[in-house]
C-alpha cells in the first residue's frame, strides 16, 4: 500500500480541493479539507487526482494486473460515469492549482470506469483493470523504480447529483487511504 496525494476539483465552480498526505496546504488557492472524494457529478462535474509516490516498478517490466481499491464513505445508489487515465510523465508531480490539474498529459490508454454497484460505507471497492495505463508509464524510457505515479478519475458526462464518495488519506489517520496494487514479471535482461 502506498501514501498518496489527491486532490479534486469542480470543474464548473472552478474553484479547487486539495487533500495531501500531511494536510498541509500546498496553494494560495481556496482549500476545502475534506475526509473524502467524490466520483461523477455531485451538482458539479469533480475530476480526482491520486498520486501514488514511491513505485517500486523496475522501468520496462510487464504489468499483469493493476487496479486501486477505495473503501466507500457514503452509500448511494447512483451510476456516476468517470475515466481512469494515468499521467503519462516518467515521475509525477501533483498538481497545485487547477490549471496544472486542467494541463496534465494523459496517457493514451485510459478506462472506462462506470460505477454502477451499489455502494455500501466502509467496504471496499476496485477500479477496473489499470494494467494499460500503468504499463504505458513503466514503458517511458524515463521512468525509474522508486518514481510517483499518478491517476486521473475525469467525470464523463454523469447525469447532475450522480457520484460515489470514497475516503481520502485525511480520514482516520489514512485508514481508509486508496490503495495501489500492480503485479508485474520483471524485465529480463540477455547476456
Amino acid at each position: 500500500v502506498l501514501d498518496y496525494f489527491f486532490f479534486f476539483f469542480s470543474s464548473r465552480r472552478r474553484h479547487t480541493r486539495y487533500i495531501s498526505v500531511t494536510g498541509v496546504q500546498t496553494c494560495a488557492l481556496p482549500i476545502y479539507a475534506f475526509d473524502y472524494y467524490p466520483f461523477g457529478d455531485d451538482g458539479n462535474a469533480n475530476n480526482a487526482f491520486i498520486r501514488f509516490v514511491n513505485v517500486i516498478i523496475p522501468q520496462g517490466s510487464t504489468i499483469t494486473s493493476a487496479f486501486i481499491r477505495f473503501t466507500c464513505r457514503t452509500p448511494r445508489t447512483d451510476d456516476p460515469l468517470t475515466n481512469i487515465y494515468a499521467n503519462d510523465i516518467d515521475n509525477a508531480v501533483a498538481p497545485t492549482t487547477h490549471g496544472e490539474g486542467d494541463a496534465l498529459v494523459k496517457t493514451t490508454a485510459f478506462t472506462p470506469w462506470d460505477i454502477t454497484d451499489n455502494w455500501t460505507a466502509g467496504v471496499q471497492y476496485d477500479t477496473p483493470s489499470l494494467v494499460d495505463e500503468v504499463q504505458e508509464v513503466v514503458d517511458r524510457g524515463g521512468f525509474v523504480s522508486g518514481n510517483a505515479v499518478q491517476f486521473m478519475v475525469y467525470d464523463d458526462g454523469s447525469p447532475s447529483a450522480t457520484y460515489q464518495q470514497a475516503y481520502s488519506i485525511e480520514y482516520d489517520g489514512g485508514s481508509a487511504k486508496a490503495e495501489l496494487h500492480i503485479t508485474w514479471a520483471n524485465v529480463v535482461l540477455a547476456e
